[in-house]
This record gives structure tokens, sequence and C-alpha cells, in this order.
């Protein structure tokens, strides 16, 4: 599972933690509430009702008849008339079941509410104690409603703190996406650098992932220069900037085993003699200057041509091959005529000896 997925029901578990406790404990608390409320309006309500009573000097009869006139007004869920004999001349409760709520809300959330009690009294004699309980239903109604509300108001704030939650998460998180790709990006050989974010630990990842990509970078780079250097070593010499015998001998098979116009033409070959000799008459120097200069008007011919390669074959052999040549000798009198050139302008016609060269 994916961090996002995980962070994601995580917020969702908190937030229906809060959900349920903060509709549970308002609930409680208007429970509460209304059962004060419904204890102080009993005892008002007795003491009204016994008040009432006393003024009007009433008898048993007139009792009865004003208790059940007061309970037929459906306000009240029990009333009771004790004699100070212990005995209950009236008593009337009302059994109906509460439809206001639902029963499961009710067993959940039982309203308890202690009944009203005062003295009837007719003159100084005392006829009785009264004691009521105003109805519950309309506190369970109350309560019910109130809960309802309640729990949609936290269900819709709970929503969009999700929603809000989620975005900013994203928004959090989305510096990691930036990390994988900067990873695969490293995998095919671009190096990108990505904005460092503000929370402190992505802040240290995405550096250590910049840092990365600039020490892989600058390996391969440097890797790739040597590389490079290792490949025009193995393929041209040194001194004189032509093709090393190895790559040349390949060109030159590849084109004897063409089938076009490119397996025709002429292959020369060119020796310096007396190389050894020169060395130790000129020196080591001034000899790998000249032969630099040979090396390059040689490549100068090669480049006028199409097709056409040369290559140093050992220390005083040169080859040049020269595809779709018509004239056998032509290579070979471009090359003498440069080698030449070359001599003179280092003053050394006299000292080397050019024979012809073998086509």
């Amino acid at each position: 599972m994916s961090l996002f997925k995980q962070l994601g029901l995580a917020i969702v578990l908190m937030l229906t933690l809060i959900f349920v406790g903060s509709v549970l404990v308002s609930t409680l608390s208007a429970r509460s509430y209304l059962e004060q409320q419904l204890t102080m309006k009993n005892a008002d309500n007795a003491n009204a009702l016994a008040l009432s009573l006393t003024q009007q000097d009433a008898d048993k009869v007139m009792l009865e008849l004003t208790l059940a006139a007061q309970f037929d007004t459906g306000f009240y869920e029990m009333i009771k008339l004790t004699d100070p004999e212990g005995n209950v001349p009236i008593y009337r409760i009302d059994e109906q079941e509460v439809d206001d709520a639902p029963q499961w809300f009710i067993s959940l959330f039982p309203i308890d509410v202690a009944p009203g009690i005062a003295a009837v009294q007719k003159g100084w004699q005392q006829l009785g104690t009264i004691e009521l309980r105003s109805h519950s239903r309309f506190a369970y109604g109350e309560l019910w409603d109130s809960t309802k509300k309640l729990a949609l108001v936290f269900f819709i704030a709970m929503v969009a703190a999700g929603f809000l939650g989620s975005f900013m998460l994203k928004r959090i998180l989305h510096p990691l996406d930036d990390v994988v790709n900067q990873a695969e990006a490293i995998g095919n050989r671009q190096f990108i650098t990505i904005d460092e974010p503000y929370t402190l630990e992505f802040k240290q990842v995405v550096a250590a992932m910049n840092t990365l990509s600039d020490r892989i970078k600058n390996v391969l780079r440097q890797e790739a220069k040597r590389l490079e250097k290792w490949q025009r070593e193995a393929h041209i010499d040194r001194v004189t900037g032509l093709m090393n015998r190895e790559p040349f001998m390949q060109a030159l098979d590849a084109a004897l085993d063409s089938d076009d116009v490119n397996s025709t033409g002429s292959l020369a070959l060119i020796r310096i003699a007396g190389l050894t000799q020169l060395n130790q008459t000129f020196g080591r120097k001034a000899i790998d200057g000249m032969l630099k200069d040979i090396g390059k008007e040689i490549n100068n011919i090669v480049m006028t041509h199409s097709r056409w390669g040369a290559c140093r074959m050992n220390g005083s052999d040169f080859a040049i091959m020269a595809p779709r040549a018509m004239q056998a000798d032509e290579a070979a009198r471009e090359a003498q005529q440069a080698m030449t050139e070359v001599l003179e302008n280092r003053s050394m016609k006299a000292e080397v000896k050019l024979p012809g060269a073998a086509t």
C-alpha cells in the first residue's frame, strides 16, 4: 500500500474518531442539561400545583378532578397523590412508548429525571403529598433532533476536512514524485535538479538526491572523457593523427566484402626509409614533428576524396585506401608530393629518401 493511502486511511480514522467523540460528548452534555431542566420543572410544577390546590381549599373529590385534568393535558408522565397514612388515592401514569426518537437512541441515552414533590394542605391539615414527573418524550425528541443536527454538522466538517487534508497531503508528498522522476531520469542518463521543499525531512531527501545526481553526472562525464581518450588512442595514431593498423584493416576488409562500387580502387603503401638513422641525426622531437606534418597532409588528401582512408601501419610505413580511384598510382603520387613538400619545409629532403610506392 502506498504512503498516500496509508496516511489517507490514518486521516479518515482520526476524523471518524473525532466525529464520534464530538457527537457523543455533545449528546451527553445535552442530555445532562435536559435532565437538569426537567428536574427543576418537575419541582416547580409540583410546588405550583400544590399551592393552587391548597389555596382552593379542595377536598378529595376536587383533588382527584384537578389532578386528572392536569394529567389529561399530556404534559405529565406520572402524577401521584399520597395521603398522610401512606395510601395512594390518586395515581396516573402514561405507559405509552416514546415515539419521538428511535428506541435504540432511547436505550443508549436514557433520561433519568427525579420527580417533583410538594405537600397539599387544607388549612393546618395536610391532605397529602403530590408527586409528579413531566413527560420525557419531549426531551427525547429534542435530544434526538439536536443530535441529528450535530451529527450532520460534524459530518460535513469531517468531509470538508478530509478533502482539505487530501489536497494538503498531495502537496506535501509531491516532492516524492519529483524524487521518483529524478531517479528515473538518472537511470536514463538525464541529470536534473529539483527544488527543495519546505518540509524538513523531504528537504533532506531532495538535497541528498540532488547531490547524488551531480556526483553521478560528474563521474559519468569523467568516464566518458576517459573512454573517448582510450578509443581515440586505440584507433588514432598519437603522432600522425592517422588511423592505426587494426581499424584501417577492418575498413579495408569491409570495402573488399562489399558489392558496390566502393569495392574497386587502389591501395598505396608508402615507406620512409632509414627512419632510425633520421631519429639519431635530427632527434626524436624533430622527426615526430615531421611525421605529424606528413599525417596532416595525408589526412587533407583523404578528406578531399569520398570514402578514402589512411593509416600508419608502423613506424615508417603508411597506407592509403582509395576506393573508386581510376588511376592505380593516383593516391601514391598525391601522398609523395605532400610528403616532399613537408620535407622541403623542414630542410630534410636531401636526407630522407622516398622510394616509389607499391600499389
